[in-house]
Order: structure tokens, then C-alpha cells, then sequence
């Protein structure tokens, strides 16, 4: 058998060798390490709770959501086994987020209802028996509730042909960094032209001046021209919050779309003056 690695490609040695939390972090381990680290990861805290008798509260949290086998595996083992062990009284789980959206048009979504309903069940069937029937339970669903939500419209201004036909657009990684730097898939619509044929091969680029400032790599999309709108889609939960002002970009305004129809400037665009609000060491910047 191979060895096992996380998402990240680490093994089980590197993963808690890298990993050396500070006195302030809370405990925390990736879901797909949660279970390859449980056993060494409880002994350690085992052993924390009981020199720190004083404190006989822990709080635990598991970044799992949307895996209900997990959830059980966290019930299980981090709570009622640390409980039953150590005496520290449980007093709430947050099971974080990791309730992923259909980034993609074939993918279906998670039913939250489905979700809520396999962490109910595993509440009852393993801490209600326990006697930590009082335990709260907390999530984290920012992803869920505002990723689909939110968009990126940016405007195509640049062309160019190579070996391969490059769309720039006047936008950036600096409005949504995820495609960048993770290379995630973020659908995109040329408006317009949803029913045209994707016929059209393209990399989608933004403006800095580092070669992963892309939103798509080898997309097929309508033939796009000058002027052209393109929607990129699923952008409500890592678009501006990521958003930073590298090579002087920035940041764009946000516009709310109304149920009917109508629109509202719920945050203006960056000028030059917001730029430089904290920085000016010459006097030269309070005309801007």
C-alpha cells in the first residue's frame, strides 16, 4: 500500500510536523487528515486537558462540513471519548464549513436538508446516549449561503493571437484571486451570447503582471470581441472579501441586483485618493 497524502500532498509525518500550533490557535485539522491524525492528534490533547485541570471546558472544531461520516468520526472520538477520558466538559462542536456549491453547470448541489438531517441523527445516536445532550452544535456555511450569489462582470479589452487566443478583460486576480490561486473553476458567461455556440478556445486573462492571472485556461466560449461583457459566475464568497490592491489595482464597486430588477451602489469603486489615504511621506498625494 501506498502512502497515504492530504489535498495538499503531504503525509501523515509531514502534515504534524508542519503543523505546530500557537498558543491562541484553536485545534484544527483538514478533513481529509481529521481521521489519518485523530488518534495521535486526541492523545496530545488528551494530555493537555489533564495538566490543565483548571480548565476543564474544550471546545472543539473540525473543518468537515457537508461529510456526515466525518461528523460522526468527530462525535465520536473528539468529543465523547476526550469527555469520557478527561472529565472536560464539551460544550459546544462547530463542524466549520466545506459545504461545497456546483461551480460547475453539470455538477449538482449538496441538499442542506440531507446534510442537517446526518448530523441531527449522529447528535442522537452518539451524544444524547453520552449525556452531552446539552452540547451546541455550530456551522459555518459563509461559502454556501453567498458564494452562488455573487458575480464578477468584467469587460474584455484586450486580444491577442499566438499559438494560443488570449481574452483580457479589465479585471484581475486582485478582484478574485481563487482561479489563480488554486485554479478553481468559476463559470463564465459572455452576455449576450448564451445560446451562440462555445465554439471558441480561449485563456481569459487578467491585468497583472504575473502569469496565473487567469480565470480560465482553455475554455470553450462564443467568439468573444472588444467590449464584449463576461459574467463570471459563483463569485460571492471569495471575490471582494479576497480582494487587495497589488500593482495599484482597485478594487471595483459592487452593485446589488433586486428582486425586481432594479439596482443599487451598495459600495463605490476604489479611487487614487483611497490608495493613498495611509501613505504620503511627501505632501504630494493630498490633491489626488
Amino acid at each position: 500500500m501506498g502512502e497515504i497524502r492530504n489535498k495538499d500532498g503531504l503525509t501523515e509525518e509531514e502534515f504534524l510536523k508542519q503543523y505546530k500550533p500557537s498558543k491562541y490557535e484553536r485545534p484544527s485539522v483538514t478533513v481529509d487528515m481529521l481521521i489519518l491524525c485523530m488518534s495521535r492528534y486526541l492523545d496530545n490533547l488528551k494530555v493537555l486537558l489533564i495538566q490543565r485541570k483548571n480548565h476543564p471546558y474544550i471546545n472543539c472544531w473540525a473543518l468537515a462540513g457537508g461529510f456526515v461520516g466525518i461528523h460522526e468520526s468527530t462525535y465520536d472520538a473528539a468529543c465523547r471519548e476526550l469527555q469520557e477520558e478527561t472529565g472536560a466538559h464539551i460544550e459546544f462542536i462547530n463542524l466549520s464549513g466545506g459545504v461545497g456549491i456546483p461551480y460547475r453547470p453539470d455538477q449538482e448541489g449538496n441538499d442542506i436538508m440531507v446534510i442537517g438531517e446526518g448530523v441531527r441523527q449522529a447528535f442522537e445516536d452518539i451524544l444524547v446516549p453520552a449525556g452531552m445532550g446539552d452540547v451546541k452544535i455550530f456551522t459555518e456555511m459563509g461559502r454556501y449561503m453567498l458564494a452562488p450569489y455573487g458575480a464578477l462582470v468584467a469587460k474584455a479589452i484586450h486580444v491577442k493571437h499566438t499559438y494560443k487566443e488570449y481574452i483580457g478583460l479589465d479585471a484581475c486576480a486582485a478582484n478574485l484571486m481563487r482561479p489563480a490561486m488554486y485554479g478553481s473553476y468559476h463559470h463564465i458567461t459572455v452576455m449576450g451570447k448564451e445560446d451562440a455556440p462555445c465554439d471558441h478556445k480561449y485563456d481569459i486573462t487578467g491585468g497583472l503582471c504575473e502569469n496565473n492571472d487567469k480565470f480560465a485556461i482553455d475554455r470553450m466560449l462564443p467568439e468573444i470581441n472588444i467590449g464584449d461583457l463576461l459574467f463570471i459566475h459563483d463569485a460571492g464568497a471569495h471575490g471582494f472579501a479576497m480582494g487587495y490592491n497589488y500593482n495599484g489595482k482597485l478594487r471595483s464597486a459592487e452593485v446589488l441586483l433586486k428582486e425586481d430588477g432594479s439596482t443599487e451602489l451598495i459600495r463605490r469603486a476604489e479611487t487614487p485618493a483611497d490608495y493613498f489615504a495611509t501613505f504620503d511621506f511627501t505632501g504630494l498625494f493630498k490633491n489626488i
